[in-house]
């Protein structure tokens, strides 16, 4: 029977054996979530002024109306969800160690190797605010006496899993290893 439950991650295995993990993660924690009504309030405005800004030049004789304002808050609000809380992450578990982002904004990428993981494990954020609870949580490895985050934020049923695919391909590399 084929599933119907769709996956929060897309998973690729490459003819080389590596792993590649591709999920949906955010770019603020949940602390920032919760108190970023103001920010989006003040991004709102900003967004309004530069748009009145930009057709007044184009059109003097445009009228800003009720439905150039809804025009307005949808489009912005578009785009605050695009950039600001939404991105496609890739994680590539190769036979030697982890490529992993190495921050939320950029294609900049860093290495862990599996022999420097000392714990694998995952930390919860959590936060209220005006607008509700917020949780959210990250993948981290401890290496040498420093916790690398190796996801963004992203939900803890993600973690959790991206956390066995990790742990999974260890184990299957110790065993090639042992062999």
């Amino acid at each position: 029977m084929k599933s119907t439950v769709k996956r929060t991650y897309d998973r690729n295995v490459l003819p080389d054996g590596t792993i590649t993990l591709a999920y949906k993660g955010s770019r603020l924690n949940a602390h920032q979530i919760a108190g970023s009504g103001l920010a989006q309030v003040i991004v709102l405005v900003g967004v309004s002024v530069g748009m009145m800004w930009v057709f007044n030049m184009l059109q003097r004789d445009f009228d800003f109306g009720l439905t150039f304002w809804i025009c307005d808050a949808v489009v912005t609000y578009l785009v605050l969800s695009k950039f600001f809380y939404s991105r496609k992450y890739q994680l590539q578990l190769t036979n030697e160690g982890i490529i992993f982002p190495k921050s939320s904004y950029g294609s900049a990428t860093a290495q862990l190797a599996y022999s420097d993981i000392e714990e694998l494990g995952v930390t919860n954020w959590s936060s209220s605010g005006k607008n509700g609870f917020y949780q959210s949580t990250n993948v981290y490895a401890s290496c040498g006496g420093t916790e690398v985050k190796i996801t963004r934020f992203i939900p803890q049923t993600l973690a959790d899993a991206i956390v066995r695919e990790i742990n999974t391909k260890m184990n299957d590399r110790q065993q090639m290893v042992e062999a």
